[in-house]
């Protein structure tokens, strides 16, 4: 008798279920390492120096953005090229070569940045070194997510995790880390596995690398649609943040950070899933075979909102001691943060699980449109809100990301895979724009009643609170 996943997905896909369970528990186990060191940092610190440290961290993921984005279209490339041995090497060199060279230009982009006071209230060094560190990990899992393997993404990413904590907790226990020194941390404890693996198993120092046009041209036609999806998504998750550090200070960073790593941990379950997802849908689009990929799809896509959904209620109805048993009695205040925050993290799994599923059906345009529209749409808030509670940023991330799924939804119904690209149709540009004209609506009305009922600008108490 079948059982029900083959029931739902058909026996052919059945089999992948081992391995995004063995990716999503490394995912979950990283994910929950690095929350504990992000919960150290913050009890060794002030409010105010974990506040740096999340900004560092916020602006170091802006700056590595472009390297993010060639690690996935490479892990996508990889992906369709499994089983011909030349073309792996070609698509493996030329993406080495191709992230390489942009590490570098981030790396000068971030001095240039520090010397003219755009970085103001970050760590320089701990900007650089967080960026190097994301940036050899990203590409190193992706290049093994790409090939095929499962134990050593895995490996890498939770090893990388538990040095980070493990060696915070020593430097913990004999001094008083610095908000620098934390990371620095952060940014070298992803390096040390993978020289571990390439001293042990290598993936990159033995294996056949070439150069060639064509696959450095495939990558690139990938990449170029993902540079606005990865900017679009890099302003949906940072903005907040530094919406918060400009209005409010370094203290309320501290306290929405915390209450934004809680709500990620829900990013774990549609982490571990596309990582398995996207390689395979471009695997079944270069055989042909839409029907099994729309119900892979759809399946993850549901499996995603109701585990996510389910965790989440729990974590929305114990938020206020759940924050102040974690990180302190200073955090409860994030609380209803949380809680809204929580909202997006939910509908952000099925927008993930749908978004990576149309990049490996080779539909970047899918994500880049619904990317762009989130991120408008957080910017929109973030400026005609009213601005006199932090509670306005985490309305502006979780709604954005709302509105996001909701048109990504609609338009994988009108055009479910059959080919490898096209346009929206009508009846979904229709759609998308009512959306977002309802959307600004929204936050207009919203904005008008706060003007009303005698909300101050935002800009005038800020220059109230510089007077004080």
């Amino acid at each position: 008798m079948a059982s029900p996943a083959r029931r739902l997905i058909g026996s052919r896909l059945a089999g992948e279920l081992p391995a995004i369970a063995t990716l999503t528990a490394s995912e979950g186990a990283a994910r929950l390492l690095s929350f504990c060191f992000y919960l150290l940092a913050a009890r060794e610190l002030t409010t105010a120096g974990f506040g740096v440290v999340r900004y560092t961290i916020v602006l170091s993921v802006l700056a590595f953005g472009v390297t993010q984005v060639l690690s996935n279209a490479l892990t996508r490339e990889m992906g369709a090229a499994r089983g011909d041995a030349q073309r792996t090497a070609e698509m493996l060199g030329s993406g080495l070569l191709l992230a390489g060279g942009v590490l570098a230009a981030s790396l000068g982009l971030c001095l240039v940045a520090a010397a003219t006071g755009l970085t103001d209230g970050a760590d320089t060094v701990g900007l650089l070194v967080a960026v190097v560190g994301m940036a050899g990990f990203q590409l190193y899992y992706g290049i093994g997510r790409g090939l095929g393997e499962q134990i050593r993404p895995a490996t890498t990413y939770v090893a990388g995790s538990f040095i980070q904590l493990a060696a915070l907790g020593v430097l913990a226990a004999v001094a008083n880390p610095s908000a620098r020194t934390v990371l620095i941390l952060f940014g070298l404890s992803s390096l040390v596995p993978i020289v571990l693996w390439e001293l042990r198993r290598p993936l990159l120092r033995r294996r056949s690398l070439a150069l060639s046009g064509a696959a450095t041209r495939a990558v690139v036609r990938l990449a170029t649609p993902l540079l606005l999806a990865e900017f679009a998504y890099l302003i949906w998750l940072s903005a907040d943040q530094i919406w918060i550090q400009h209005t409010f200070g370094a203290s309320q960073v501290g306290i929405y950070s915390a209450a934004k790593n809680l709500g990620q941990i829900l990013f774990v379950i549609p982490a571990g899933m596309t990582a398995v997802l996207m390689p395979r849908i471009a695997e079944l689009h270069t055989r042909g075979d839409a029907r099994h990929a729309r119900r892979l799809v759809w399946a993850a896509t549901v499996g995603a909102l109701v585990v996510c959904g389910l965790i989440g209620l729990v974590m929305v109805i114990v938020r206020e001691p759940l924050l102040g048993g974690l990180y302190g009695q200073d955090y409860r205040a994030g609380a209803e943060s949380l809680a809204i925050l929580t909202i997006g993290s939910v509908t952000n799994a099925g927008f993930v699980v749908l978004t990576a599923s149309a990049v490996g059906w080779g539909r970047p345009a899918v994500y880049t449109t619904a990317m762009v529209l989130a991120a408008g749409c957080e910017l929109i808030a973030l400026a005609v809100l009213p601005s006199d509670r932090v509670t306005t940023a985490a309305w502006a991330v979780s709604g954005s990301i709302t509105i996001a799924l909701v048109a990504v939804a609609l338009y994988m119904l009108a055009r479910p895979f059959r080919g490898g690209g096209g346009g929206a149709s009508r009846p979904v540009r229709r759609a998308l724009s009512l959306l977002w004209w309802a959307f600004v609506a929204l936050v207009i009305g919203r904005r008008s009643t706060a003007a009303m009922s005698g909300v101050p600008d935002r800009w005038a108490r800020q220059h109230e609170r510089r007077q004080r």
